[in-house]
């Protein structure tokens, strides 16, 4: 049975391409019996560049992607930015709820 992958990623560095490849080319290979139906990003075309390529690399394997920014979603909601080993601040949590 085809397991049916979300692949979440914020794309912003060499290694979130590199995987999303290999795990891309080992379906194709047959190596792998999975299937990615949809890429998440908390960023939105045009935040980072990087993080555009990565959206562009899910586009040309055919995968949808979804995007919604985190950064946008704090500065709305007037919040802090998370900070290491501390709780998520309440913006954080209403995120990820959405």
């Amino acid at each position: 049975m085809t397991l049916r992958v979300g692949w979440f990623s914020t794309g912003r560095g060499e290694g979130s391409r590199r995987l999303l490849t290999a795990a891309v080319d080992a379906i194709q290979r047959g190596g792998l019996d999975a299937e990615v139906v949809f890429v998440f990003c908390n960023r939105e075309r045009g935040e980072h560049a990087a993080t555009d390529g990565f959206l562009d690399l899910a586009a040309s394997y055919g995968i949808p992607c979804l995007t919604r920014s985190s950064r946008a979603f704090r500065r709305a909601h007037d919040g802090a930015r998370s900070k290491p080993n501390e709780p998520l601040p309440p913006w954080r949590a209403e995120y990820d709820r959405r």
